[in-house]
């Protein structure tokens, strides 16, 4: 399926795409502990922004998926915030 080039989902998905990498790079920097929130603020960036792309596209795989990594990592953060 072909996407409009720059268009608002093509900003998003990059901006998704580097809050997931650098999620994966600031995970593999240190132990679990030393970074566990920034990586998953990291973690929300992305897979939030894929589900708005997914919502701009009506592509039910991505909503669906990136919905559930969306609330699985609100929940992470909520309790990490206890």
């Amino acid at each position: 399926m072909k996407r409009p080039a720059k268009d608002l989902s093509w900003y998003i998905k990059w901006t998704a795409s580097i809050g997931l990498l650098s999620s994966l790079a600031v995970r593999a920097m240190g132990d679990e502990g030393d970074y566990y929130v920034l990586d998953n603020l990291f973690n929300f960036v992305g897979v939030f922004g894929w589900l708005v792309v997914g919502l701009l596209w009506r592509d039910r795989s991505i909503i669906l998926s990136q919905f559930v990594g969306t609330v699985m990592v609100i929940y992470v953060l909520y309790e990490a915030m206890k």
